[in-house]
């Protein structure tokens, strides 16, 4: 099953366009994509790319798998895009159905279709903890640091390197469907697990109070402040919080963990289209 969203922490995002649901090659080339539409001289240009990070860079490169440029005609419409020979795999097929409206001039809009939004929503989470790490603000602890390679104490999943303390490790779970919606239509939850560590070797109750603290201000953030800040397609709910509390099987770190659940309205299945 798929994510079909709006990737409203692209620059441009407006809804202008509206995509109800993607039409993959009946064949091995099923895969996610990323859309990125534009105005083209008058037109709607759609691009489909294998990367957010392709589909959400600026100057949209060439790397495209498929696109197809239409006259703008607003309504519901089902539209062919071309595969782009130059690049793999064939993706001859492809079908998008949704609203089409004019697009703004400039950098235009972005819609992800993607098995692992979990993940999408992990790297949107780091992204904005880590506005919160400036000087004087309520995660500074956590600012980069400039004497390693490592990019920040905020990370998702894990890294295979040592880490610095204190550190912020973003775990998505895998999801759960909890309502089957007909014509393979469904609404999952995906848990997100963000967990605090903090160094006790020196003064163990001080780094109990330093991540009771941040826990707490990470769930403000995210529950109370932002929560309505990603894709209209995350729902997010409080999944409930442990800690802190001493690591099991490491003697020198504290941690504590919130989860964060992201109920997901818009999960499809692939198995046929028109569905």
């Amino acid at each position: 099953m798929r994510a079909l969203f709006e990737d409203n922490q692209f620059a441009a995002a407006d809804s202008h366009n509206v995509v109800y649901q993607v039409g993959l090659p009946q064949n091995s080339s099923r895969r996610d994509l990323w859309f990125r539409f534009q105005e083209d001289f008058g037109e709607t240009r759609v691009r489909a790319y294998a990367t957010r990070s392709e589909a959400t860079t600026i100057v949209a490169p060439d790397s495209y798998l498929a696109s197809v440029t239409f006259a703008l005609a607003e309504g519901a419409m089902s539209i062919f895009v071309a595969d782009n020979p130059a690049t793999s795999p064939d993706m001859t097929g492809l079908i998008l159905q949704g609203l089409w409206n004019q697009v703004p001039v400039g950098n235009g809009t972005v819609w992800g279709y993607t098995v692992t939004p979990d993940l999408v929503l992990a790297d949107d989470i780091r992204a904005k903890l880590m506005t919160y790490t400036q000087a004087g603000e309520s995660l500074d602890d956590f600012a980069p640091s400039p004497d390693t390679d490592a990019s920040s104490h905020i990370v998702v999943g894990l890294q295979g390197v040592a880490m610095q303390t204190p550190f912020i490790m973003i775990v998505p779970q895998p999801g759960r469907v909890i309502e089957s919606r007909g014509s393979g239509f469904f609404t999952m939850i995906f848990p997100v697990e963000i967990q605090v560590y903090v160094d006790f070797l020196n003064d163990p109750k001080t780094a109990w109070r330093m991540c009771r603290e941040y826990i707490a201000a990470i769930e403000s953030i995210l529950i109370d402040e932002h929560r309505g800040s990603f894709s209209s397609a995350f729902v997010l709910m409080h999944g409930g919080s442990i800690g802190p509390t001493q690591v099991h099987g490491v003697e020198n770190f504290v941690s504590a963990t919130l989860t964060v659940n992201a109920e997901i309205n818009a999960m499809w299945a692939d198995d046929e289209f028109p569905r």
